[in-house]
This record gives structure tokens, sequence and C-alpha cells, in this order.
């Protein structure tokens, strides 16, 4: 497993993930007002071909947009990458 922007506190314990992120972070790739961010914090690994991925989030989700996901990326530069999240945000 690689980090792109490791996270300033986790730990990886029996089949579980821990992370604490840093503030102000976040994926965006070339939204309709042009915005580009890419400081959040990706924990990957390289695959080729098809996969399957079965992950479960669970976290404190406390300010607006707060929210965990899966994302496959083919590249910083594309706009292929894709950010799949479930019910995380907080509904503020």
């Amino acid at each position: 497993m690689e980090w792109h922007n490791e996270a300033p506190k986790w730990e990886a314990r029996d089949e579980m993930l821990i992370i604490q992120v840093a503030p102000k972070t976040d994926f965006w790739r070339l939204t309709q007002y042009g915005y580009t961010y890419d400081s959040g914090h990706f924990y990957y690994q390289r695959q080729a071909g098809d996969f399957l991925a079965e992950v479960k989030f669970r976290g404190a989700y406390n300010a607006l947009y707060d929210q965990a996901g899966l994302m496959a990326r083919i590249d910083e530069a594309s706009r292929s990458a894709r950010w799949s999240h479930g019910s995380s945000r907080t509904g503020r």
C-alpha cells in the first residue's frame, strides 16, 4: 500500500485502517468552476485489470461535507478519477 498525501496520524490494524485527517483537505477534479484540489489523503495500491473491493466506513463526521469513500484513480491529471462515497455527509 502507498500514500498520496499521507495522513498526519494513521494506523493499520487487523483489517482496519484508522485515519485522523488534516483539516481542509479535499479531492476535486476539474470542476465546472475550474477548481482542482488534490490535497486529500489517499491510501492505495496499484491494480491492473478488474478488481472487487468491499469496504465499510465509520467516522465522526461533524462538519458540512465531512465524508469518506472509495476512489479508483487513473492518474493525477485525469478527469476519469472516480470517487464513491456513501451516506457519510453530516446533512447540515
